[in-house]
């Protein structure tokens, strides 16, 4: 078994809402981090020490203050959330943390407007009921679950165990046939 570890557990129950600022907060965090550049390239050139009427029409950049630790462990464990999700709802709620616009998401993912927030929605409070340890969550063949008393969510390897489904055999495939199917052949009986 494998522990995601995570910061002290807390006395009150998550909210959805609590959820969406948590998720908020990391991504404004992840726009924080510095660049990620190519390392082995510098500049040997000195700065350049402007007078104080040469500074007034600089376009340098505005000053960006880069998160605190405690801030990129906050989206650290954030970021470990995201794994009791689908594949496009973990997608669906980052860029709503990014504060993209609904029409966005919606037409990203080709659904409506409402969909994509139902959708929001629902992940939202899947993940708050996986932090108060009110579900075990399945996700393909791993499932995660949060233990409030220790603080961690632990994840572990499972097989599902689906009783009507059969594999499909080498004759069935030939015949094209599927047990659970019956005959795969058209309505009118021909080929």
């Amino acid at each position: 078994m494998n522990q995601i570890p995570r910061q002290a557990s807390r006395k009150t129950p998550w909210t959805a809402d609590e959820v969406a600022l948590r998720f908020e907060e990391a991504a404004t965090t992840g726009r924080r981090l510095p660049p990620v550049r190519v390392q082995g390239y510098f500049n040997t050139w000195p700065t350049i020490v402007r007078e104080s009427w040469e500074a007034m029409r600089d376009d340098d950049r505005p000053v960006r203050f880069p998160p605190t630790p405690k801030e990129i462990d906050r989206m650290l464990e954030v970021m470990q959330w995201v794994h009791c999700l689908e594949v496009e709802d973990r997608k669906i709620v980052w860029m709503r943390a990014g504060r993209d616009r609904w029409k966005f998401i919606a037409t990203r993912f080709g659904i409506c407007v409402k969909t994509a927030q139902r959708r929001h929605e629902r992940a939202l409070v899947r993940v708050a009921a996986m932090l108060n340890g009110d579900l075990v969550v399945p996700v393909g063949r791993l499932c995660l679950t949060y233990m409030p008393q220790s603080g961690t969510i632990l994840m572990y390897e499972t097989r599902l165990q689906n009783p009507s489904f059969q594999p499909l055999d080498a004759q069935s495939r030939i015949d094209g046939r599927h047990p659970m199917q019956g005959n795969c052949r058209n309505a009118d009986g021909l080929d």
